[in-house]
């Protein structure tokens, strides 16, 4: 079984997944989250675990938080019915969730947490990771 993770933005939408017994992981990220998306739908099975960032603000709307907004709801819906094989929910997660695994992701990716995190190409990418192996410890 794989467990899977989507950060989603408003620029792009990181996709992870991790074994949840062994090695095995990948990370990337995608300008659109449909193509996000699709890759669960190509390497995903009905048993696996998808993982969502939550999005939480204590400050005003901007245009980018309301299209962060819209693609968490996207990929709620999609999680819960757009498989192809039965409803299944989504794990809602809040980015706190995610620190505990930064080192790890990092090391997977082959980066440091600090560069990660700050690469418009990767950041997204390496965020789904960690919450990905941090929900792998509460198996």
């Amino acid at each position: 079984m794989k467990i899977w993770a989507f950060d989603p933005g408003a620029v792009a939408t990181g996709v992870a997944w991790v074994y949840d017994n062994g090695p095995g992981h990948y990370a990337t990220q995608m300008s659109h989250p449909v193509d996000a998306w699709d890759i669960l739908i190509n390497h995903g099975a009905e048993e696996d675990i998808v993982l969502v960032e939550d999005y939480r603000s204590g400050s005003q709307l901007t245009k980018e938080a309301k299209a962060t907004i819209e693609i968490v709801g996207f990929l709620k819906y999609s999680t819960k019915y757009g498989w192809g094989w039965g409803p299944n929910e989504p794990v809602m997660r809040v980015e706190q969730h995610r620190l505990s695994g930064q080192r790890e992701a990092a090391e997977l990716m082959g980066g440091t947490i600090e560069a990660l995190k700050t690469d418009p190409d990767r950041k997204d990418a390496f965020s789904a990771l960690a919450h990905c192996i941090t929900y792998r410890r509460t198996l």
